[in-house]
C-alpha cells in the first residue's frame, strides 16, 4: 500500500514538471514569436519610410 502510494505521488509530481516543462516551452515560443512579428513589422514599417522618402 504504501510503495503504491509513493508511485502515486511520484507520477503526480512527474506530471507536474512536465507540465511545468510544457508550460515554459509555450511562454518562450510566444514571446519569440512576439519578437519576430515586432521585427518584421519594423522592416516593412522602413521599407515603408525609404519609398515615401524615395518618391
Amino acid at each position: 500500500m504504501a510503495s503504491r502510494l509513493q508511485k502515486l505521488h511520484l507520477d503526480y509530481k512527474s506530471g507536474i514538471s512536465f507540465t511545468n516543462i510544457q508550460l515554459s516551452i509555450i511562454n518562450n515560443a510566444s514571446r519569440f514569436t512576439k519578437w519576430h512579428l515586432a521585427l518584421q513589422l519594423t522592416e516593412e514599417f522602413v521599407d515603408l519610410l525609404d519609398n515615401l522618402i524615395n518618391i
